[in-house]
């Protein structure tokens, strides 16, 4: 979000389908539900990323931390 939407989540919720408080509970609960994934996965596949690039599991962010 930093880089590409200069941290901004209205635009992030656009671009994802989905609204700017599910944008919000997903990054400062850590926490995401189908809608915000649906949307993250749709826009990744549209432009060539991988969503797992951009996914944190639990066991992942232990790891990094």
């Amino acid at each position: 979000m930093k880089n590409k939407f200069k941290n901004n989540k209205a635009e992030l919720a656009r671009e994802l389908g989905v609204s700017r408080t599910t944008v919000s509970k997903a990054i400062s609960r850590g926490k995401a539900g189908s809608k915000f994934f649906g949307g993250l996965m749709e826009y990744c596949e549209a432009n060539n990323l991988n969503f797992r690039d951009y996914v944190l599991l639990s066991s992942e962010k232990e790891k990094k931390e």
